[in-house]
């Protein structure tokens, strides 16, 4: 495998950027069950067997949604798509904290639905910085994709 080609589409620096940011954007959904978690034990009195539904309940969401707002992506737009995503996680996660247990799953549940689809997001991004929005070849070349064989 020739990591060169990765080494220059890297030195590229909106590319660098991009790929940060997207790092850093992923911080808050991975601390979201966390958070959930001492919510749930700490706060509202509950076990963590309670709290680990809650969290299997908020995964199943994003398994469920995470398809679905991906091809919202690349169906109707960017911006149209993570519209709905970030107003629902605004309420949703605004919310959670002062609602029983029983109203809490439902929100998580459609918390997850509506997750913002971070990864669909950078790899839009990606699309247009590495090739430009006109679609031409980038000046430099573009590292294929690695294959794996037995």
């Amino acid at each position: 495998m020739n990591f060169a080609l990765y080494r220059e589409l890297l030195a590229v620096r909106p590319i660098r950027r991009l790929l940060l940011v997207g790092m850093v954007a992923r911080i808050p959904h991975s601390a979201a069950g966390v958070l959930l978690t001492l919510h749930i034990v700490l706060t509202l009195d509950q076990g963590y067997a309670a709290a680990g539904a809650a969290a299997a309940v908020m995964t199943i969401g994003i398994a469920v949604g995470a398809p679905w707002r991906g091809r919202r992506v690349d169906t109707v737009g960017l911006r149209r798509a993570l519209i709905p995503s970030v107003i629902a996680e605004t309420v949703i996660w605004s919310v959670v904290p002062h609602v029983s247990y029983e109203v809490l799953l439902p929100l998580v549940f459609v918390g997850g639905l509506l997750t913002l689809p971070i990864f669909s997001v950078v790899r839009q991004s990606l699309g247009v910085l590495a090739t430009g929005s006109s679609g031409a070849p980038p000046s430099r070349s573009t590292p294929s994709p690695p294959s794996w064989s037995l």
